[in-house]
């Protein structure tokens, strides 16, 4: 079937409508017949509800009636009978007899004439009848008579009457009783059979009633579904189902091939283009049924509840389109046209369509978007766009002979389209054309117009197409002009612009956009490949993709596609693994996978069998046929050169995709056989980061630096040119083609490949560099030279020189490539290529492990540890000279660090990350102790990095070392510095004493005692001597190292300091006299700043040449200010397996000489319990109290406070880490309360605010202390003060023993002591009661009372301070010399600034303080000259107030559980 037409469409919508109307006609009458029907029943219905309920109510109200009614009856009968009885009694004596002989015997008995009856009503009427009777007998009326008359002498009726009174009054009272208790519970009953029936009988009704209105219900579903019936049965005159599924199809088929490039040699289903229009079901058509039943018939074609209906632009007879421009948007009028464009490209076979372009008032600027595409292959667009008027006419005139011939020669009278001539004579090359004009009709007169007309006429049939944008605002012609123009447009379908909108008989149009100009890059790559491709094959492939093409049986297919495969195969296992031993120069370097489209291999005699071999991977192993993956490999024998465009939004891709190549290299050609030559300008070596480590363990790989400056680039480009010109002539010659012939047939002197990387080009460059690239460029490849350029568009170039001419001659010579979408592309075709995964860091790690030790064996025999040590271990003597083996020098000759000789006595190391530095310490350390006994060496070992480095030689035993410093302070290095000074004067003593020696050889020598020489290693010295973090202890440490590198060469105390780099040593408090004492200098893999620092300006170049080599190539100078010269060496590397061997033959030849080791490690803080236990503390009653706090970071004994009362022991916990704040309070209690004379009052802010953080360690204090007193109120802390002081007023008559700690944590939320402690008054009777004051009673007998009186109260009063916060700063002021002492601790320094400094400066009678997270200046207003900016988490400084300030790292005190555990043991 052919695609609908145009007018077809809007037909059918036509229909739709008038199908609609008498649709909703026939629904809306049939639903008011319902809607009447329906009423009248509902109206019913709740007529008879309502009767119903009417009914109900009425019953229960008498039942509820009746019920009151009877129980009121009964009582006022029972009055009734009690007023007669009342009466009676009155006026009838005779009655009072019978009452008074019979009430007691008929007090109990009832009448039994009432047990045959089972009704309350029933029975109260009968008794009510009973009553009548006696009643009128007895009544008020008679009663004289009655008493008087003649009835008097029937007094035996009298009798009976008047005991029937007494029994009805008894079964009356009994009846009440009953019904009262009884006749609720009855009418409740009642109530309830009442309900039940009614709901009953509603339920009933409510479902008869439902009964009926389904009825109701499925009579109008019937009468519908017959409407329906009929009103399907039209629509699908209007709409039968083939065509809805074939308007469905065509979509469908068309949204597939949208974007796509065609490669068949056919346009699916006749279509050029198509847009559509939406039908909104809902908006035209009223009926919710109606709407349903459409949508339903539609549902393939609902968008949105809007039927698509399409728009097409086919083949046979289209006609132009006619778009009428109303001047608001142009861009909106463009985008429209481009879009036409890319459909109509998208859908003609590749290289069957030619653009002509009409563009006199943008000049060509119209299609834009196209600009590339042109530019890449112009013959699209018939090699020009069309401007003048001239060129205009030309082209109408070319067109109308063409459709002239086609007319006559081809269609005659037998073809009615070129398409159909087409299909009788295959060999006809059938090509289409799309005329589109711009601002019609700009550049057209009237024989334009009358050429445009035929060509409207008869353009379609011949495979010519018009698209016309008509700007009415340029018509300003004759009226024959105008009339020209309103047959064209007769002759063509008219689409009105509206903004952004373009309406078609009334309808809005919508069509799909022209892709983005990223996608459309991707679109025109693959038109241009297969372009390409069909007018000459295998330009866009290399030779091994094009051999699959070229195939000429399958036999030769599967053989080629065979070798593909196992070079894949090959390429994934290789990839990211070192090369065997032995393994030769390959042909090519795979690089990843180029994904081609699929249909580039349609002409290919195993298209089918490419596809489903090569297929593309998806996600779940799916193979998706579109596309193909195949090899991205590049011959070695011929170019290898990329240009990478790399901006600076792509450069960290670039710099990826060349390390991808970098490892591709190590990986496929043979180890050492490839160097590479690194520029980079801008990022100055940055651009390799993943290689500095390989860099540093193999440096000969890439040559002896990183090219950053334009004379070092164009040194470095001019010397590998010279190399290139000397390889052509003196090697290559007229023997060899290029470097991989010459390797191949000379293995045992095969040259390496150089890979040139260039990073932001042309950074660094000028016009000279750039000419010589290019001859590297054009002749490298034959010397096995390989470029990558990474390009950046955005770096500048001198602007006196052209970069333009010299791009283009690049370009020549290179591949194109890019980085686009996350993906990189082969350019100009944006293939995609897929690289394997980066190698992760430990990846690297491990390939460059491996290629190291590969590079290694074959370049040298490995420098094992072993080769370094004496033949027999621990046996040197250190007396004359400490030599300590280190690594190998020239002809393999053993290089000792020699110290104590001559002016060699100290040492300084330099050496960068990743040059060994480690290595050599480790070397020196181990060296040191298997030469030496410990009897001839001590080491003290000092890390101040941070780090573990020296933490494995903790693992053993080991005599030698005196000093283990894991993770070293500044403060615990001075204290170091000042023990080895120490340890100088003690020798100087024993010098003296022994004979007057003055140094260690002659005291040796004259004694016959050994005096083992001191090797103080100190890595990263630099942070012991710098001010920055505390410039007091920087400054001592200095003078320390100055007295120890002038006077420790007679004591045999030698320093060796490393670092990193020494350009920080100027800025330390290090002078320059002691670092030039350190007369040994060492370097690895230092820059030029660090050797000429170590070794001088004389030295300086031959070190760093000396230094080129693999990791552990050294140089040293045994004293770098004499001329001496440097000797190269390669340290010995001791690995963690003889590390740990030798240590352990150490710790066993030496198990019986004592061991000394001081373990220090900063970042390991002590449990206090586990102190308790390792130094047998425990429970005790001996004053003073001792407050184990912690360890001071320097060489001492644990630090306590000795509590006495020799001195103010007042201590202020300040800084805002909580954890901190709150262990050093917690600790300080434990060492108190284990004191037994020890009272603990504790005053915690966070107690008072309702965070209960220490809680549960108060509880366990006070479950295990009697003395352990915690304030839970503000009245307990005013309670507080006043029993302390009481204490204090009794101790200072009797001096008693016992020591009273008052701790007040967490100051910044005890409102109530920041207000005493600044001294303002209390009012205490918020928080305690107050006794007023109580005169004695006097004797007035006594005229010495009242004196007597006052002097006693005198007596009695425990001092003239009543207030409590005059107390608490007596207390505070006076209270240390009566054992009284206070802690403090606050969170904030402002708080203790407002409270303690200001008022009554409470802050000076707090002596001792600890400190830490502070600010340096509120640091300093508590301890002077010290920062705590750098301080550990787990270090804090503290003061005595006195001389001593120093660090310490507290314990960390126990928690709640662990401390019961700890107390209960003392019970």
């Amino acid at each position: 079937m052919d695609a609908i037409t145009q007018t077809e469409i809007f037909a059918l919508i036509a229909e739709i409508n008038s199908f609609a109307d008498s649709s909703e006609t026939l629904i809306n009458n049939s639903r008011s017949t319902y809607d009447q029907n329906k009423q009248a029943l509902l109206n019913r219905h709740t007529a008879t509800l309502s009767q119903l309920e009417k009914s109900y109510k009425s019953n229960c109200d008498a039942i509820s009636s009746k019920s009151k009614h009877t129980i009121k009856d009964a009582q006022q009968m029972l009055d009734d009978i009690e007023a007669l009885d009342a009466r009676l009694s009155q006026v009838d004596k005779y009655y009072r007899k019978t009452k008074e002989k019979k009430e007691a015997e008929l007090a109990d008995k009832t009448s039994d004439r009432y047990q045959g009856l089972n009704d309350y009503f029933t029975i109260l009427e009968q008794i009510k009848g009973d009553y009548a009777t006696i009643f009128k007998k007895y009544s008020e009326d008679i009663l004289p008579a009655l008493i008087n008359g003649l009835n008097y002498f029937f007094s035996s009726k009298r009798k009976k009457d008047y005991e029937e009174l007494i029994i009805l009054r008894n079964t009356l009272k009994l009846f009440e009783t009953e019904i009262e208790e009884v006749l609720p519970t009855l009418t409740s009953e009642e109530l309830a059979q009442q309900k039940k029936s009614y709901f009953s009988k509603r339920a009933t009704l409510l479902e008869n009633n439902k009964r009926e209105l389904a009825n109701l219900e499925e009579n109008y579903r019937v009468t519908l579904d017959n409407i329906a019936g009929k009103i399907c049965a039209s629509l699908d005159e209007v709409l039968p189902d083939v065509l809805v599924d074939f308007l469905h199809s065509q979509i469908a088929e068309y949204s597939k091939t949208q974007n796509k490039v065609n490669t068949s040699h056919l346009i699916e289903n006749g279509i050029l283009y198509m847009s559509y229009v939406d039908y909104p079901v809902d908006f035209f058509v009223q009926s919710a049924i109606v709407s349903s039943l459409i949508k339903e018939k539609c549902a393939p074609l609902l968008v949105d509840g809007s039927i698509r209906m399409p728009i097409t632009f086919t083949i046979k007879n289209a006609p132009a389109w006619f778009v009428v421009s109303d001047n608001t948007n142009n861009t909106a009028l463009q985008a429209f046209s481009h879009a036409i464009m890319f459909s109509v490209l998208s859908a003609c076979p590749v290289s069957k369509l030619t653009f002509s372009i009409v563009d006199s008032e943008n000049r060509g600027n119209s299609v834009a978007p196209y600009f590339d595409a042109k530019k890449k292959l112009p013959e699209l667009f018939g090699e020009q766009l069309l401007i003048e008027r001239e060129q205009i006419l030309e082209k109408i005139n070319l067109l109308n002979a063409k459709i002239e011939d086609i007319l006559q020669d081809m269609l005659g009278t037998r073809f009615d389209t070129i398409y159909d001539y087409a299909e009788e004579n295959p060999s006809y090359d059938l090509t289409l054309e799309l005329l589109v004009l711009y601002d019609f009709p700009k550049g057209f007169d009237e024989q334009g117009l009358a050429g445009l007309r035929n060509i409207l006429r008869n353009g379609s049939k011949c495979g010519i197409y018009t698209l016309i944008l008509y700007f009415p605002a340029m018509v300003n012609g004759r009226d024959e002009f105008v009339q020209s123009l309103k047959t064209i447009e007769s002759l063509s379908v008219v689409i009105k612009q509206q903004g952004e909108s373009f309406i078609m008989r009334g309808m809005p149009l919508l069509s799909h956009t022209m892709p983005d100009k990223t996608n459309f890059a991707k679109f025109f790559s693959k038109y241009m490949l297969i372009f390409e491709g069909i007018k000459n094959r295998g330009i866009a492939f290399s030779p091994l993709i094009k051999k699959l093409v070229d195939a000429e049986s399958m036999e030769e297919l599967e053989q080629h596609i065979k070798f593909i495969g196992q070079l894949m195969n090959s390429y994934q296992q290789e990839y990211a693994h070192v090369p065997a031993a032995g393994s030769t120069f390959p042909q090519s370097v795979t690089l990843g996978e180029v994904s081609y489209p699929s249909d580039i291999f349609s002409d290919s005699i195993g298209y089918d069998y490419i596809r489903k071999v090569f297929g593309e991977k998806t996600g779940d192993n799916v193979v998706a046929l579109d596309h193909v993956e195949l090899p991205l490999s590049f011959d070695l024998r011929n170019s290898f050169n990329v240009l990478l465009n790399a901006p600076e939004t792509n450069s960290a891709a670039i710099r990826t995709f060349t390390h991808h190549v970098m490892w591709s290299m190590l990986s496929f050609l043979p180890v050492t056989k490839v160097n590479f030559c690194i520029m980079d300008s801008e990022q100055r070596g940055n651009s390799i980061l993943p290689f500095l480590d390989f860099r540093k363990r193999l440096p000969e790989i890439f040559g002896e630096k990183i090219y950053t400056s334009q004379d070092m680039i164009y040194e470095k480009l001019q010397a590998i040119n010279a190399q290139i010109d000397d390889f052509i002539l003196n090697k290559l010659g007229t023997k060899y083609q290029d470097l991989l012939e010459y390797n191949l047939n000379t293995p045992n002197r095969a040259e390496p490949i150089i890979l040139l990387v260039i990073y932001d080009f042309p950074g660094g460059m000028d016009g000279r560099c750039i000419d010589t690239l290019i001859n590297i460029l054009r002749n490298g490849n034959k010397c096995g030279v390989y470029t990558l350029i990474c390009h950046n568009p955005g770096v500048t170039f001198s602007r006196y020189e052209s970069i333009e001419d010299r791009m283009e001659q690049i370009s020549k010579y290179c591949i194109p490539m890019d980085y686009k979408d996350n993906q990189y592309m082969l350019l100009p075709y944006n293939l995609p290529i897929k690289l394997p995964q980066m190698m992760d860091t430990k990846a690297i790690n491990s390939f460059t492990d491996t290629y190291f030790k590969a590079a290694e064996v074959i370049k040298n025999k490995g420098l094992s540890f072993t080769d370094i040590l004496a033949p027999e271990l621990f046996s040197s003597n250190s007396a004359h000279v400490l030599d300590i083996p280190m690594g190998l020098g020239d002809e393999d000759a053993v290089i000792c660090l020699r110290l104590g000789e001559g002016t060699s006595h100290h040492g300084l190391i330099g050496g960068g990350t990743g040059g060994g530095k480690s290595t050599l310490l480790h070397t020196l350390i181990m060296s040191s102790m298997l030469h030496y006994s410990p009897d001839q060496l001590h080491l003290y070992m000092m890390d101040f990095k941070g780090g573990t480095e020296f933490k494995i030689y903790e693992s053993e035993r080991l005599p030698h070392i005196k000093l283990l410093a894991l993770d070293a302070m500044q403060e615990f290095g001075e204290s170091i510095l000042q023990d080895l000074v120490n340890e100088m004067e003690r020798r100087s003593n024993e010098f003296k004493t022994a004979g007057g020696y003055t140094k260690v050889e002659d005291y040796v020598k004259g004694t016959g005692k050994p005096m083992p020489r001191i090797l103080v290693i100190m890595d990263e010295f630099q942070i012991l001597f710098d001010d920055s973090t505390n410039r007091k202890v920087a400054m001592k440490s200095a003078n320390h190292a100055k007295r120890i590198v002038t006077e420790g060469r007679a004591y045999g105390v030698h320093l060796l300091m490393a670092t990193q780099s020494t350009n920080i040593i100027s800025t330390l408090t290090l002078d320059r006299g002691t670092i030039e004492q350190m007369r040994v200098r060492i370097g690895l893999k230092c820059g030029e700043d660090d050797a000429r620092y170590l070794f001088s300006d004389r030295y300086e170049r031959d070190a760093l040449d000396k230094m080129v080599g693999p990791k552990g190539t050294a140089v040293m100078n045994p004293d770098y200010t004499e001329q001496y010269g440097n000797i190269g060496l390669r340290v010995a590397f001791c690995n963690s397996e003889d590390k740990a061997k030798y240590l352990k033959l150490i710790s066993e030849t030496f198990a019986n000489e004592p061991c000394t080791t001081q373990i220090f490690e900063g970042s390991r803080t002590e449990q206090l319990l586990d102190y308790f236990s390792s130094r047998g503390i425990t429970q005790t009653d001996t004053l003073p109290v001792r407050i184990h706090m912690g360890n001071t970071i320097k060489v001492a004994d644990p630090f306590e406070i000795v509590v006495d009362r020799k001195r103010k022991h007042n201590l202020l916990v300040c800084g805002s880490n909580e954890r901190m704040a709150n262990n050093v309070i917690n600790e300080y209690m434990v060492s108190a309360v284990i004191n037994t004379n020890a009272t603990i009052y504790c005053i915690d802010g966070d107690s008072l605010v309702g965070d209960d953080i220490s809680g549960d360690f108060y509880r366990v204090l006070q479950s295990h202390s009697a003395n352990f007193h915690l304030a839970v109120s503000r009245a307990d802390i005013v309670q507080f003060i006043h029993d302390i002081y009481e204490v204090y007023t009794a101790r200072k008559r009797n001096n008693e023993s016992g020591i009273i700690f008052v701790i007040i944590k967490n100051l910044q939320f005890l409102d109530i002591v920041k207000s005493m402690l600044k001294g303002e008054t209390v009012d205490e009777s918020e928080y305690i009661e107050i006794d007023g004051d109580v005169t004695p009673a006097g004797d007035d007998g006594d005229p010495f009372a009242s004196l007597n009186n006052f002097i006693s109260s005198r007596n009695n009063s425990t001092s003239d301070l009543t207030t409590s916060n005059e107390k608490l700063l007596k207390l505070i002021e006076d209270g240390s010399g009566f054992g009284i002492h206070f802690i403090v601790s606050s969170l904030e320094y402002q708080t203790v600034k407002d409270s303690m400094h200001y008022g009554e400066n409470s802050l000076a009678k707090f002596p001792e303080r600890i400190i830490f997270s502070l600010n340096d200046n509120d640091a300093d207003n508590l301890v002077e000259n010290v920062s705590v900016t750098g301080l550990r988490d787990n270090t804090v400084y503290f003061t005595d107030g006195v001389k001593d300030t120093y660090q310490m790292k507290p314990y960390i005190a126990p928690t709640a559980t662990e401390l019961d555990q700890f107390l209960s043991a003392f019970n």
